[in-house]
């Protein structure tokens, strides 16, 4: 369990890199960090994503249920996005739905069938405007968007367990 939070951790702070030296660098001048100082495809995620939590964090208060939610529901938008814009990755659909599943199963305790399920669809629209963030930051730098894929995918690769967040395959 640490370790794949760590693992989250660690690939937010790959994909956010960028505006993170942006502003570690204002912080220690002391100077605010201006907009045109972070890189286009940073600004991007943050404001999806920044979306896509508010949305979330009003369906989901339980900050100790949302925030691991959260975490992985970007991990998987972004391996979607991969599979449908990198040349030579495939999205494995025998593997999404048990993970998709595992990411929801703590907002579907207590759920009664055939009725709505708040948390449920604010997870999903969630997702889905986080899938879309993704697929307008490849828009944006699909070679960059495709280097940090591969990298995600290795560090997600390196947990081989049943409880792994990769979905996704590089096709032979």
């Amino acid at each position: 369990m640490l370790r794949q939070f760590l693992v989250l951790a660690a690939t937010c702070a790959i994909g956010l890199g960028g505006a993170a030296q942006a502003q570690q660098a204002a912080a220690d001048s002391g100077a605010m960090v201006r907009r045109s100082d972070v890189p286009v495809s940073a600004r991007m995620g943050m404001h999806v994503h920044s979306y896509a939590m508010k949305e979330l964090e009003a369906a989901v208060p339980e900050r100790d249920i949302m925030q691991p939610l959260f975490l992985r529901l970007i991990l998987l938008a972004k391996q979607e996005a991969t599979a449908i814009s990198c040349e030579g990755f495939e999205k494995d659909g025998k593997r999404m739905i048990p993970v998709m599943f595992r990411t929801l199963q703590p907002i579907l305790q207590g759920a009664e069938p055939g009725k709505p399920n708040p948390k449920v669809e604010a997870a999903l629209r969630a997702y889905h405007t986080m899938m879309g963030g993704e697929l307008a930051i490849f828009a944006q730098d699909p070679d960059g968007f495709c280097e940090y894929s591969q990298q995600m995918v290795e560090e997600l690769g390196k947990s081989e367990d049943e409880k792994s967040l990769l979905v996704i395959t590089q096709a032979p």
